[in-house]
């Protein structure tokens, strides 16, 4: 009875947890998600029934729970491809503030790589846009509202999109525009949905894992990219410029505001470096904060203001990184210390947004950044892990490599102390070529760290203080915590880059840290879909329950499975069933 009470207490703590932080409020899935997407009410058309000469095709993937939606865009006669789907009873969405989209972002190689994942043969590397159209059985006319696919260096890297009701206002059928004041969508008879590309020539390749309505306002942080060369930063806002300016000119002036949004929030979420610097973020925030003194974007001439305003942010971050190019002249465009005060203040956000709460840094909401909708996803997806080949110092074994490592082994922490390792909440010894950022530390005889962005690791203010950071956030003179002759020092960092290794682990240890190649690290990461708040101290008392339960439980624990991409099961969907049973 005792054992029964206190499993029930650990149950209880579990999912008290994981609905306070796994749930954004009410939501409604209209299509995809981990139940799979309603493929029979889906179809492709293309701009054939005007002429035109584009394709699509569209297929169901990953059991049915990946929409993938392909095809080539041709711009002589037509220019446009679409996915369309009616619903077979009308939905009312005035509850809701606006629609998430979770996409699989395109892959952006690095240009010294053999090949790019960009699937676009025009070798157009700026990111796609798109629109999301919507109709309601009042009239004919349906309503669009663009997005875009983010860029991102990491293969399969899955991220999310918002869009507000209120931007689905782009009125049209069969390429006609509804001029009318009284053209406006009807959110309470909603009755189709559409997907298009439109006017962005040559190959594309959509991978959409769901749509969902969500009741309030959200932002998602734009995936890092990591440039080889300032050529290739060049080049990819070069690609935005010629590929939006074009969009622009055929009348869509909503998907190259997104496009150039999008491809500015990927340089402000880039790690700062020799190619990306302080200064150019700091023009990219500046320019967003102005886009932000903009009401709406309900009329054609505010979307081109707002249009207009990215493209002159594009055009002086383009002359800063030494394009042939003149700067504009604006009053909020900053140069030098003015450009370094805005450094800090905006993160790159997925979508167009004018409310500057949901991409300035000091927002809780700001980096929300994965689906809204869990549906019992794993916590542990992303980037939180470390290779295969770092180092940590077992209390038994000594020094070996994390692929080695066991769950009930005793790690070395930066106390000096030995704690158990009660879980993997990633363990993959099988994938190759995974992105990690290398740390160098400018101490004699110190190994590289490599690490995920995401990851929290211990940065010291002082000689008595540290903080949790993500590895993605790190800079050049940042002091980390280093075992020394088995002291722990102050050390600072003297090189970051990017890398590539072998596996992914990601031990849990009872204290929530440990040292790997001699460094101070936590256990966890920044989740993709949680805000800023997110921290090491939080994720560590989310993780209560595990540790209380694997401390009674150890046996059962070092049992523990994982899936194809090597996460552990047990979180949340497993555990709280294995609870239960024992509780029956």
């Amino acid at each position: 009875e005792t054992m029964n009470s206190i499993l029930k207490l650990i149950l209880t703590a579990l999912i008290v947890v994981f609905s306070c932080s796994l749930t954004e409020g009410s939501e409604l899935r209209l299509d995809g998600g981990e139940t799979g997407w309603d493929k029979n009410a889906w179809y492709v058309q293309v701009d054939g029934v005007m002429g035109g000469k584009s394709s699509g095709s569209l297929n169901f993937e990953d059991s049915d729970t990946t929409m993938n939606f392909s095809g080539d865009i041709v711009t002589d006669g037509g220019g446009f491809s679409s996915v369309r789907k009616s619903f077979f009873n009308q939905l009312d969405l005035t509850p809701y503030a606006g629609i998430v989209v979770t996409v699989m972002a395109d892959e952006f190689v690095s240009e010294s790589s053999s090949s790019s994942s960009i699937s676009r043969s025009s070798n157009d590397f700026s990111p796609l846009g798109l629109h999301l159209q919507m109709g309601d059985a009042t009239q004919r006319w349906r309503f669009s509202a663009p997005f875009v696919i983010p860029l991102a260096s990491e293969s399969g890297s899955e991220t999310s999109l918002f869009i507000p009701i209120e931007n689905f206002n782009r009125g049209s059928r069969s390429g006609f525009g509804c001029n009318s004041n009284n053209c406006a969508l009807d959110p309470e008879r909603v009755s189709g949905l559409d997907v298009y590309v439109l006017f962005q020539k040559g190959d594309f390749d959509v991978r959409i894992k769901s749509i969902t309505a969500v009741e309030d306002p959200v932002s998602f942080l734009s995936p890092a990219v990591y440039f080889s060369s300032m050529e290739e930063v060049r080049n990819l806002i070069g690609d935005t410029i010629t590929s939006g300016t074009a969009v622009y000119n055929y009348g869509y002036v909503e998907i190259a505001m997104a496009k150039y949004w999008s491809m500015l929030s990927t340089l402000l979420q880039t790690p700062s470096s020799a190619f990306i610097s302080d200064e150019v973020k700091g023009v990219i925030c500046a320019g967003f904060l102005e886009v932000s003194t903009e009401t709406a974007l309900s009329t054609t001439a505010k979307k081109r203001n707002v249009a207009q305003t990215l493209r002159s942010t594009i055009d002086a971050v383009l002359s800063d990184l030494g394009g042939d190019v003149e700067r504009p002249e604006r009053p909020w465009l900053p140069v030098g210390d003015e450009a370094l005060s805005y450094a800090d203040q905006c993160v790159g956000i997925t979508s167009v947004s004018l409310d500057s709460s949901l991409f300035t840094s000091d927002s809780t909401t700001a980096t929300t950044a994965a689906p809204t909708v869990p549906e019992e996803e794993s916590m542990f997806s992303g980037q939180i892990c470390f290779p295969g080949n770092a180092q940590v110092v077992e209390a038994n074994k000594g020094p070996i490599y994390l692929e080695d490592l066991r769950i009930g082994d005793s790690v070395l922490t930066s106390n000096g102390d030995f704690s158990k390792v009660y879980s993997f909440g990633h363990r993959d010894n099988v994938s190759e070529d995974i992105t990690y950022v290398e740390l160098n530390f400018d101490e004699e005889g110190s190994i590289p760290l490599h690490i995920s962005a995401n990851h929290f690791i211990f940065v010291s203010l002082d000689d008595t203080s540290t903080r949790a950071v993500r590895a993605g956030d790190l800079s050049v003179g940042d002091y980390i915590l280093m075992q020394v002759e088995e002291m722990t020092k102050r050390v600072m960092i003297s090189e970051i880059r990017e890398t590539v290794h072998d596996g992914a682990f990601a031990p849990f240890t009872m204290s929530g840290s440990l040292i790997v190649n001699n460094v101070a690290v936590s256990s966890y990461a920044m989740l993709e879909g949680y805000p800023d708040s997110y921290s090491h101290e939080l994720a560590h008392l989310m993780l209560t329950p595990r540790r209380l339960f694997c401390q009674m439980m150890m046996d059962w624990c070092k049992a523990e499975e994982y899936n194809s991409e090597g996460i552990a099961t047990w979180v949340p969907v497993d555990l709280t069933k294995n609870i239960l049973s024992l509780v029956a």
